[in-house]
């Protein structure tokens, strides 16, 4: 007969991550850690599956709050558990419960033969939620920083946003090629889902082609229209005065009915009919 090999002596590694320190002094909503463990489950390496399995342990607890010592130690069977996973191989749901082990938010307390049971007196043998309760203050501080991260990303799209819109604003008065490449770049970046350093790299990008494409235009001189040269009239990104607007419009012998005919934006944003120049410049302003 061969002699069967010694099992090996656990090591030091599993015996710290079950270890934890005392209970905190306030009743921990095992629901509410659960939801906060949820939002900041790329912290503690977890997925939506595993915490699938952490709340089906949790609804083995009675109760709401992790509080009683006595009370922290499940000890559902394997079929049971499963069953309460609506039906999920045991394989599968053993491979989650290491993963929980992994990461420190449970711990198992084994009995001599390796059954979850609770004595009448003495202790209870099973899956321990104390480190879950004691990891209460970490994980909603994780989840903070999660929701305070998606705030700011938020916040920087909306900025890139604003970005491209003056970069291609800039764009149709002083071309560019490098500045126009940017912001079909940012147009394609802006599809994908990003990370807070990413968008903020990018926007970093646009604002400087903004500033560029706008020191430009600066120095670059107006066209003057008279009567006696036929020359386009230049579009200036700076606020004129109406009334010489109104005068160069008669000066180029352009008609209201004209500008209103080709204008069909204008006239679609407009909030009143436009009856005379002042009327025209009057929306334009608006609408610039």
């Amino acid at each position: 007969l061969t002699r069967r090999p010694a099992e090996t002596p656990p090591t030091a590694a599993p015996v710290a991550r079950q270890a934890c320190s005392p209970l905190p002094a306030d009743p921990v909503d095992k629901w509410d850690i659960l939801r906060d463990l949820a939002v900041a489950r790329a912290h503690f390496s977890l997925s939506d599956r595993d915490l699938a399995v952490l709340q089906a342990l949790l609804s083995f607890h009675p109760g709401t709050e992790l509080h009683d010592p006595q009370k922290l130690i499940v000890f559902p069977s394997n079929a049971t558990l499963c069953a309460r996973l609506n039906g999920m191989p045991c394989s599968t749901m053993r491979r989650h419960i290491s993963r929980l082990l992994d990461a420190g938010v449970i711990a198992r307390r084994d009995s001599p033969n390796g059954k979850r049971y609770r004595r009448r007196e003495g202790p209870a043998f099973g899956f321990d939620l104390t480190p879950l309760a004691c990891l209460a203050g970490n994980i909603r501080r994780k989840a903070a920083e999660v929701h305070a991260e998606k705030h700011r990303i938020i916040l920087v799209r909306e900025q890139l946003s604003l970005l491209r819109r003056d970069l291609n604003a800039l764009l149709s008065i002083e071309t560019d090629e490098q500045s126009a490449s940017i912001a079909d770049l940012a147009g394609k970046a802006m599809r994908r889902k990003l990370t807070l350093a990413e968008l903020e790299s990018l926007r970093d990008m646009l604002v400087e082609a903004v500033d560029n494409l706008s020191k430009d235009a600066a120095t670059t001189p107006d066209l003057d229209s008279t009567d006696t040269q036929n020359e386009h009239h230049q579009y200036s990104p700076y606020k004129k005065n109406p009334e010489s607007d109104i005068r160069e419009a008669h000066d180029a012998d352009v008609t209201l009915s004209e500008v209103i005919e080709r204008c069909d934006e204008l006239r679609s944003f407009a909030d009143e009919p436009i009856r005379d120049w002042h009327g025209l410049v009057r929306n334009v302003e608006r609408l610039r």
